[in-house]
């Protein structure tokens, strides 16, 4: 699972940052810069995500 939330924090930032899709045209100039700014929440969301599912239980 934390492989799956590690993808789609990634994917984000990929997405809005690289440049490449709205290159190619695979998303829109607008697109790109919505997911620039979501990637501001997504980013920290996963990253609590990551650390609150990877952790051992105590014993």
């Amino acid at each position: 699972m934390v492989y799956w939330i590690l993808v789609l924090g990634l994917g984000f930032i990929d997405a809005g940052y690289s440049g490449d899709w709205s290159r190619i045209g695979v998303i829109s100039k607008e697109t790109e810069d919505f997911l620039k700014l979501s990637a501001l929440l997504v980013v920290p969301l996963c990253l609590f995500l990551i650390f609150s599912v990877s952790k051992e239980p105590e014993a």
